[in-house]
């Protein structure tokens, strides 16, 4: 039997946004901030096994447990802050833009 995992990467913001406010206007980044977002609780509401995992050491024995519940489940993965995308990072587009005058 194929159980579904589904995996959420959350780095507290809007990621895209984020990354282009501090780009192009980095004296004026606003409003990409979350707060209080629970995909798991949401994920629990629908009847999924679902965990917050903080800290890649984590993510291993909830990815165990997940495959070990008979229903799907979610891993919802806090990030660090500054993680922008798999590539980079803010502070890099940061000192990017800085480095172009912006």
């Amino acid at each position: 039997m194929r159980r579904l995992l589904g995996v959420v990467v959350d780095n507290g913001a809007y990621g895209t946004n984020r990354m282009h406010q501090e780009h192009e206007c980095r004296s004026r980044v606003s409003g990409s901030a979350l707060f209080n977002t629970s995909v798991a609780l949401l994920a629990c509401a629908c009847g999924w096994h679902a965990e917050c995992v903080e800290g890649s050491e984590s993510f291993a024995p909830a990815r165990e447990r997940r495959l070990a519940a008979a229903r799907p489940g979610l891993l919802h993965l806090m990030a660090d802050a500054d993680l922008s995308t798999s590539r980079t990072r803010l502070r890099a587009i940061r000192a990017a833009a800085r480095a172009t005058g912006l």
